[in-house]
């Protein structure tokens, strides 16, 4: 989407601020971003995003479908810019990940229902380079064409959820779908001056933020459903509010049965981090206080009901479960079934 392409610098990226902007919806093409390849023999999950991974909730096939990777680097102050550089890079350390090798991931999901399917968010588009968008290739992978969508929820309107929504010329990707996004999300970015005072990205980073948000809702037009928290936009799909990484966040609970799933969106942004440190703020968050708040409510609810749990960023498949661990929490992946 060629209208969201904006905001910072080459100077800025090469410092890695660039790629801190994936979920603030004004990056240029990822420095860094791997090529994409040929998939391999695992047709369900070819080298570099475009997968997919279906799993059952009650007697409904779920699928997560990942739209690929960027690098988040350096993780700080992307991550925990309330905290030290040093401090940063041991939380990772601690989980192996090397300070020059952590990797944003981007996934969607696809959930059919009685009134169609219903995509949660969109994926990156070409905002990101090669790395991601991914989402339709997978969607006729799957056998779904992006003409059988009905439905799709946009968790927040970073560019990593929206940016698959309309090719560069303008055109929708999912072209007989509804886009639904919650009213407090809509009134922050659709209005005249969305209050970024809390936010810790630097002004350009915001300002690109915001016009990515709003050209998003200017082409979505008529298109575009304002829904409530605890409203049911499909057939076992409800809407929970989760303000503060941006207004009107949103996470979603599907249910089948009696089994359920928490999406949680991006409460995690990355987990070695937002599980075990749910109070560390997040450079993206509108409101970073808020935010945190809202990610120890989310995470104490699903380690409390011991619901299934997805969500944005999650490690692909990204399906598991959470577990409270000393003052934060930990991630325990379900075992993948093929």
């Amino acid at each position: 989407m060629a209208t969201m392409n904006n905001g910072l610098g080459r100077r800025e990226l090469l410092m890695g601020v660039g790629t801190l902007a994936a979920s603030a919806c004004v990056a240029p093409r990822a420095i860094g971003a791997p090529q994409p390849r040929a998939a391999g023999a695992m047709t369900d999950r070819p080298v570099n995003g475009g997968g997919f991974y279906r799993f059952a909730l009650g007697d409904a096939e779920l699928t997560l479908i990942s739209d690929g990777s960027f690098p988040f680097n350096p993780p700080h102050p992307i991550f925990g810019p309330d905290q030290t550089k040093e401090t940063v890079e041991a939380r990772f350390a601690e989980e192996f990940i090397p300070a020059d090798k952590v990797t944003g991931q981007v996934n969607t999901l696809l959930v059919p229902t009685a009134d169609g399917y219903v995509l949660i968010d969109a994926g990156c588009g070409t905002l990101f380079g090669p790395g991601t968008g991914k989402v339709i290739e997978a969607l006729g992978r799957l056998g779904v064409s992006p003409r059988d969508i009905a439905k799709v929820f946009v968790t927040h309107a970073h560019g990593d959820h929206i940016g698959g929504a309309f090719a560069a010329d303008g055109t929708a990707n999912f072209p007989n779908a509804t886009f639904l996004m919650t009213k407090a999300e809509h009134a922050f970015w659709g209005g005249a001056e969305p209050d970024m005072s809390r936010s810790r990205l630097p002004k350009e980073s915001a300002a690109g933020m915001v016009a990515g948000a709003k050209a998003f809702i200017e082409r979505a037009g008529a298109g575009l459903t304002i829904v409530n928290p605890g409203d049911e936009v499909a057939p076992g799909v409800r809407v929970i509010e989760i303000p503060g990484h941006t207004p009107g966040h949103a996470a979603l609970h599907v249910s089948r049965g009696k089994e359920q799933l928490l999406y949680v969106a991006d409460v995690v942004h990355h987990a070695a981090v937002g599980f075990a440190k749910p109070d560390w703020h997040v450079l993206f968050d509108v409101d970073p206080a808020l935010a945190a708040s809202s990610r120890r409510g989310v995470l104490a609810r699903a380690a409390g009901d011991r619901v299934l749990v997805s969500g944005s960023h999650l490690p692909f498949p990204a399906v598991g479960h959470v577990r409270a661990r000393g003052d934060g929490y930990e991630w325990v992946p379900s075992p993948w079934a093929w």
